[in-house]
This record gives structure tokens, sequence and C-alpha cells, in this order.
């Protein structure tokens, strides 16, 4: 009576099939299943590390591109407070003097100026994609800011916003060219770079709060008396002033810091704080007369002192974009460094493979031919000989298969050459 087969059997069984269809695979094939797990081994890992590095250039490149837009923002922004100052300043001249057909002249002029700025920001945000959400957020709010700013200029220029709207208006495409440079460094992924365009970006804080406090200058002249809001207006541009220089005295290298003090000092400085600073410490002004400035001085001042904010800007505006090109730079020649040398050693891996598996197939292809034809002709023409009576007369066996040619030649002195 027969057996049932055992579990246990029937499992090995089912292990040795593909065991014994892989045993009779051609040998150029079981060489190349050898070589597959290294080979892919060695792609898996270099394209892994490879787009890593792909991913860091990208990052570099897109900082770089970032460093420009703020760059451009910066000169945009620069315009933009102008053009906002003398939409204030139209608003708040009275009509029936000189003055405010001067205003207005200055401010329809100052509309060319803008248009001019924007171009080159425009230019770099067009170069940004895949950003996050957040930051394309802002750009798009800015983008349509920006489409909406003939409306505004027309409204202001006829004198229907008053100076609150004006700064609104304004004030929101201003702080979102700001925003622009806050994004940047944090999209930066070198620490370094991140440090500098935040440190930047307190400047650029630091010099629209004297822009405002231009405007709110401005407000006084028109009311002829520093009322309790206004007042509290300007004390809040004197307070944000004083947060933006804290924050660049925090990020800021020493040679940002000194940069920033050598340039932000000297008569420009002195001419805008003899101004400013009784401002701050005179609680009651109820007349013109009480007022320390008259429209022309105040704006030479306070344009001039401006001036310099936008002078460290520029500066480091200009050291910032070079840092982030060199980084970018840097990386792209690390990303072509790396990507030829695994792309070398891949083909060195391959090439040494090949010479292998090329050496071993030809010793096995020799030693099958030769195995051939022992069998087919040199065993029988051995037998021949030695069933001959008369060679055994004048030979010994041993004389006989000496006489026997080798089937091959040893061509090499490894386990294949020595069966053959």
């Amino acid at each position: 009576m027969s057996k049932r087969p055992k579990t246990g059997n029937a499992a090995v069984s089912r292990l040795r099939r593909p065991a014994g269809r892989l045993r009779d695979v051609p040998i150029w094939s079981k060489l190349g299943l050898i070589m597959l797990v290294p080979t892919l081994a060695t792609i898996i890992v270099g394209v892994s590390g490879l787009i890593d590095h792909i991913n860091e250039a990208n990052n570099a490149e897109r900082a770089r591109t970032m460093s420009v837009l703020s760059q451009a923002a910066g000169g945009l922004v620069d315009q933009l407070q102008n053009e906002r100052s003398y939409a204030v300043l139209v608003k708040t001249t009275p009509n029936n003097i000189a003055d405010h057909k001067r205003a207005q002249d200055a401010y329809k002029a100052e509309w060319a100026i803008v248009d001019a700025a924007k171009i080159p920001y425009a230019q770099q945000r067009a170069a940004l994609d895949n950003l996050p959400v957040k930051v394309n957020t802002l750009l798009v709010r800015l983008d349509r800011n920006l489409e909406d700013l003939p409306a505004t200029r027309t409204q202001s220029y006829s004198g229907q916003l008053n100076s609150d709207d004006v700064e609104k208006a304004y004030g929101g495409v201003i702080n979102d060219l700001l925003n622009v440079r806050d994004a940047s460094a944090q999209l930066a992924a070198d620490t370094t770079l991140g440090d500098h365009m935040r440190a930047a970006a307190a400047v650029a804080r630091a010099k629209d709060y004297i822009a405002q406090q231009r405007d709110v200058g401005y407000e006084i002249l028109g009311a002829g008396d520093f009322t309790l809001s206004l007042r509290r207006k300007f004390l809040l541009t004197v307070t944000g002033y004083q947060i933006a220089e804290a924050t660049l005295r925090s990020v800021g290298t020493d040679e940002e810091q000194r940069l920033f003090d050598r340039v932000v000092a000297g008569p420009q400085k002195r001419a805008a704080t003899n101004y400013t600073e009784p401002l701050q410490s005179q609680p009651d002004v109820n007349t013109t007369s009480s007022i320390p400035f008259n429209r022309d001085q105040w704006q030479t001042a306070m344009v001039g002192y401006n001036g310099l904010f936008r002078n460290v800007e520029t500066q480091l505006d200009a050291q910032i974009v070079t840092e982030a090109t060199a980084l970018r730079d840097n990386v792209n020649r690390k990303v072509f460094v790396e990507t030829s040398v695994l792309l070398g050693l891949l083909l060195l891996a391959i090439l040494f493979a090949w010479l292998v598996a090329r050496s071993m197939a030809r010793s096995l292809r020799e030693l099958r031919q030769g195995a051939l034809s022992v069998a087919q002709f040199g065993l029988p023409h051995a037998v021949n000989r030695l069933r001959d009576p008369t060679l055994h007369q004048s030979l010994t066996p041993a004389q006989v298969a000496d006489q026997v040619a080798e089937p091959l030649p040893v061509r090499s002195r490894d386990e294949f050459g020595q069966v053959t």
C-alpha cells in the first residue's frame, strides 16, 4: 500500500523545482543573475543620492532666484514708498495753493518710475515655480494688487481717497513685498545665507518705518495739529523701527552691523532726527507755527534719511545675490562631479563583470568543446589503439595514452583550466 508524501517533502520538492530550472539556464544567464543584485543595489543607492543632490541643487537655484527677486522687490518698494508719500502729500496739501499742483505733478511723475521698477520684479517672479503654498499665495496676491495699482493712482490723484485709505492701499502692497524677503530667508537651505537675508529684511523694514514717518509728517502739516491719533501713528513707526533695528542687531553679522552704523549716520541722519526727535518728546503741538518744519524741509530731510537705508539695503542685496550664486555654482559642481563618479564606477563595475563573465564563459566553452571532442574522437581512438594487438608488443598502455593528443591546451591556471 503506497503512502502519501509528507508535507515537508512536498515543500522541499517545490523548492527544488526553481533550482532545477536554474540549473538548466545557460551560463551567460547565470552570470547575469549573479551581477543583477549588486548592480541594482549600486544603481538604487547611487540614484537615491543623486536625487538628493538634484533636490539640493534645485533648492540652491531657488534660493538664488528668491534673492534676486528680493533685490528687485527692494527697488520696487523704494519707488512705491515715494509714490505713497506723494499721494499723501496730494491729499494733505490744500487745493487752493500752488503746492497742490506741484504735489500732483510729482505724484504723477512717480508712476512711470514705479512701472519701470516693476519690470525686473516681474521677470524674476515669472522664473519661480514649485513654491510652497504660502509663498505662492503671497506672490499671487502681490500680482493682483499690483494690477490694481492704476485704479488706486486715479483715485488718489483726484482726491477720492483720504490719507488712511492711501496708506492702506499702498501699505498692503509694500508689506507683501517686504514679506517676500522673509519668505526668501525661510526657503534658503543654507543657514548662513538665510541669516544674511534676514538682516537685509530687517534693514528694509526699518527703511519702511522711516518712510511711514515721512507720510505722518505730511499729515501733521496738513492738519496743522499734532493730534492724538497722529501722535499714536508716529509712535508706532518709532516702535516698529526699534524692533527692526533690534532684529538687525540679533541676526546680522558684525560686518553688516558696522555697515549699517557707518552708512546710516552723518548730516542726512541729523537733518531728519532734528525734526523727528522733537515730535517724540513734544506731547502737544497745537498750531502750525509750533511745527518746526515746512513741507519742503520735511521732504528734503526724510528723503535723504531714507536714502541712507536704501544704500545699506542695496549693498546687502548685492552681497546676498553674490553669495547665493556662489552656493548655487558650488552645488551644481558637486552634483556634476558626484554624478560623473557614480556613472564611472557603474560603467567600471559593468566592464569588470563583463570581462570576468567573458573569461569564465570562454573557459567553459572550451571545456565543453574539449569534453565533446574527447567523447567523440579521443576516447574511441584511444580504445581502438589499445585494442590493436600489435601495439602491445612494442608499447605499454601508458605509452599509448601519451600518444593521444590533448583535446585542448591549458589556457588558464584556474579550476576551469585545470579541468581542461
